[in-house]
């Protein structure tokens, strides 16, 4: 099922099995500093995601998971948004695709659209992913 959010087409992931087999690895986006229960549980929730996609055999990047324990232990501010996206941008390029994680405040984050926005215009597939497929795996 496509779905157009953002100005961008995506593709609704209705199982994990869809993104497995693809040529390249998927970049994960998910909010952070709008997360409705604060940036630390969005790295618990997306950290947990990561794993499973991990361990179901999905070739991915998670950007929030090496963030938020960089910006724990330099002293970076973890809502510098211009510092992280311009480490974010050294590896979006290099993406196959993008995954958006449907965690409550994706829709108002400045850089879940800001990725949305850069992988639409290089053409690359964006997929949207409901984190309760990925939890009702484990």
């Amino acid at each position: 099922m496509n779905m157009r959010l953002h100005g961008s087409e995506m593709l609704r992931v209705t199982g994990l099995d869809e993104l497995e087999d693809l040529p390249g690895w998927l970049y994960l986006s998910s909010p952070y500093s709008k997360f409705i229960d604060g940036m630390d549980a969005a790295y618990v929730l997306v950290t947990d995601i990561s794993e499973e996609l991990s361990l179901a055999g999905i070739k991915h990047f998670c950007p929030i998971t090496v963030s938020h324990e960089i910006s724990n232990r330099s002293g970076i501010k973890p809502t510098d948004h211009d510092f992280w996206m311009t480490v974010d941008h050294l590896f979006m390029p290099r993406a196959y695709g993008l995954v958006v994680v449907g965690m409550e405040g994706w829709e108002v984050s400045r850089g879940v659209a800001e990725e949305i926005a850069y992988f639409g215009a290089a053409e690359k597939p964006i997929y949207f992913l409901d984190p309760a497929i990925v939890l009702a795996s484990e």
